[in-house]
């Protein structure tokens, strides 16, 4: 009977140590969250598997991304992190360890929800022990590896025997011998393109005469529908869209950029659709990672307000930022419009200039008034300065609008967190489907956790 007993005893201790190993295995996967253009995965480098759909992998795993390709992680301890293209780099967490993050190759960003992470970044020729909430690091086809430190603090200790501690607002520069140099931020601007989330907007480049009769039909009649193309501004009506722009509509509310790319230069429309269509083509090119086609495409798009903006979206994706907001300021007082006003308050946000921001932002909200995003931006702001009821008004105001944006959700719970009313904030969360979690929304459960 005893030994029945402690027979049974043993294998009930087992079950239970599998069972808690296996929750505790579970949870150190990696989710990949959002995926474009070509992305590979592989165990051991020799067989390697395309991704295509948001999915949860081991954190023992290879990730290779192609001159088009980028992807958004978020590791077990909620740390944020852009892949972009042409990189290498091996994951790995072992229990109760910290995560590694092995860089071979390529560049990548990652950012905390302002609690700090310990994270070991292994290059070629360093190994770096980073306690921080955002860095980015880039390891060069020469050998030589780069880490910005945006915030927190860093040890670094090279091949070379080297150990140098970097401090928020540093760079630390590795050459091929492991010989370490730092110095200081000068233009945190160029960093900033792993935070720019860049959307196509057709909304912007409509013809002027277009443009025009949706403007004039809307002061006609009360504006009821904000699901089309415009932005509160102006509602185009769908029945006036040629069959060629509604289906590249679709395309871009599928976030389907291959079409959009090969759209037939031999498309002919009535009117300047056809200019509409090089711009949306060109934004494809952007946000697939296509560089060199899209710095050649350019150069085929006629000079007007909206060749402007379209090369001040970009300049802001790639951290040029005073040059994005020249393009946007050169734009004649009377040619500007909300989305104008609202890229150059992501620019001076991005510059720390909260002010100036709130300034273009309420430019931005008082011409299109049922556009939501120029009242989360005012939120996001509100809160930062802790104007918490200000930013309670603001949420109610987007609330209203009947617009159920992922993004309004997300800074709720911001809010609500900041106030630390973590029930609230855990009750928005719990209330999404499982579809409408985005990047925001995952992050932002990590911080009600911490």
């Amino acid at each position: 009977m005893f030994r029945y007993l402690k027979t049974s005893l043993i294998t009930i201790i087992v079950i239970f140590i599998s069972v808690i190993s296996s929750n505790a295995y579970s949870e150190e996967k990696i989710t990949l969250l959002k995926i474009m253009g070509k992305v590979e995965i592989s165990p051991d480098m020799k067989s390697w598997k395309i991704v295509t759909k948001t999915q949860k992998i081991e954190n023992k795993t290879w990730i290779k991304t192609g001159k088009n390709g980028s992807v958004v992680l978020v590791l077990p301890d909620r740390t944020q992190t852009k892949v972009t293209r042409n990189s290498t780099l091996f994951l790995e967490k072992k229990p109760k360890k910290n995560q590694i993050i092995n860089l071979k190759l390529g560049k990548i960003w990652s950012k905390t929800n302002k609690i700090p992470v310990k994270i070991k970044l292994r290059s070629p020729n360093a190994v770096a022990s980073i306690r921080g909430t955002e860095w980015v690091s880039e390891v060069k086809p020469d050998g030589t590896s780069v880490i910005a430190l945006l915030e927190g603090e860093v040890s670094i200790n090279s091949n070379a025997g080297n150990i140098v501690n970097i401090n928020a607002g540093s760079v630390a520069s590795i050459d091929k011998k492991g010989l370490i140099s730092s110095t200081k931020i000068i233009n945190s601007g160029k960093y900033l393109q792993f935070l720019y989330n860049y959307e196509i907007e057709p909304y912007a480049y409509i013809p002027d005469k277009e443009l025009k009769y949706f403007i004039e039909n809307n002061k006609q009649k009360e504006i009821d529908d904000i699901n089309e193309i415009g932005r509160g501004e102006f509602v185009v009506i769908n029945s006036k869209l040629p069959k060629q722009v509604k289906e590249a509509l679709k395309n871009i509310g599928n976030k389907d950029t291959s079409p959009l790319i090969d759209l037939n230069k031999n498309i002919k429309l009535n009117g300047e659709w056809n200019t509409w269509f090089q711009y949306i083509k060109a934004e494809a090119l952007i946000i697939s990672g296509n560089i060199d086609e899209y710095e050649k495409y350019i150069k085929e798009i006629p000079d007007d307000n909206r060749k402007k903006y379209l090369e001040a979206k970009y300049s802001i994706s790639q951290g040029e930022l005073e040059k994005a907001k020249e393009l946007l300021l050169s734009i004649k007082p009377k040619k500007i419009m909300s989305f104008h006003n609202f890229q150059l308050g992501k620019i001076h946000k991005a510059m720390g200039l909260e002010e100036e921001a709130e300034k273009y932002f309420k430019a931005s909200k008082d011409q299109a008034k049922l556009w939501i995003n120029p009242i989360i931006e005012l939120a996001s702001i509100a809160m930062l300065s802790s104007r918490f009821d200000y930013a309670n008004e603001l949420l109610l105001e987007a609330k209203e609008l009947g617009n159920k944006l992922k993004n309004q959700n997300s800074i709720a719970v911001q809010f609500f967190t900041l106030r630390n009313q973590i029930t609230k904030a855990s009750n928005i969360l719990s209330n999404l489907n499982k579809d409408e979690l985005n990047f925001s929304n995952i992050t932002d459960a990590g911080v009600i956790e911490l």
